[in-house]
């Protein structure tokens, strides 16, 4: 015999929650796509609001924040996604680049170094983990992570330019010229832009 249990009352209350919460992620997406990111930021509140582990919510809010150059909030807000989702790579990214912009190296590196624990193919990461490199000296270990970047994606024309920059750093000038044609190759042959991972997401779906 099948039985039918009816919604209870708390959890129509939470369905629609959720739906009210989804409402305000469009608008704060919407907001966000014509540059109105205070504007965006109080939409995600209400988002998070209705429903505390929105992951996307804090993501988007996090770079609204980052649009408008407070780096700060956007820290906190790519912190509390990690927090409700650990095994989150872009959290994880998104916080790295900040703390790398702050010129928080160490807090970056850390980041850098989770985002590749759960995602090994993230030629993103790599590359900006070998700029940040580049950055402080640690030129050796910053080729290693553009060569990465193009054995992932091998039509990465700025990794390859990375390459050569590496390898000028290291007095391989040769090596360098290599490597600074092989990017010119890739954009004279398909006018290449690199296709990078969003920093900002329209997907309703929860992590």
């Amino acid at each position: 015999m099948i039985s039918y249990k009816p919604i209870e009352r708390n959890s129509r209350g939470h369905l629609n929650n959720m739906f009210l919460s989804k409402t305000h992620f469009k608008k704060g997406n919407k907001l966000f796509s014509e540059g109105d990111y205070s504007g965006a930021i109080a939409q995600y509140d209400q988002a998070i609001a209705l429903d505390a582990k929105y992951i996307i919510a804090y993501l988007n809010k996090g770079n609204a924040f980052f649009k408008l150059k407070d780096y700060y909030g956007a820290i906190d807000c790519f912190t509390n996604a990690i927090s409700i989702a650990p095994d989150n790579p872009q959290a994880f990214y998104n916080r790295a680049v900040i703390h790398g912009l702050l010129k928080n190296y160490s807090e970056s590196l850390q980041d850098y170094e989770k985002v590749l624990s759960l995602d090994v193919n993230y030629a993103d990461a790599y590359m900006n983990r070998g700029s940040l490199l580049l950055k402080i000296k640690a030129y050796e270990s910053a080729l290693n992570d553009f060569y990465k970047a193009t054995r992932i994606s091998p039509a990465f024309a700025e990794a390859y330019y990375n390459c050569g920059v590496a390898y000028e750093k290291l007095g391989l000038s040769e090596m360098a010229q290599k490597y600074y044609q092989k990017a010119k190759n890739i954009r004279k042959k398909d006018e290449f832009t690199p296709q990078k991972k969003s920093f900002f997401y329209k997907n309703e779906n929860k992590f």
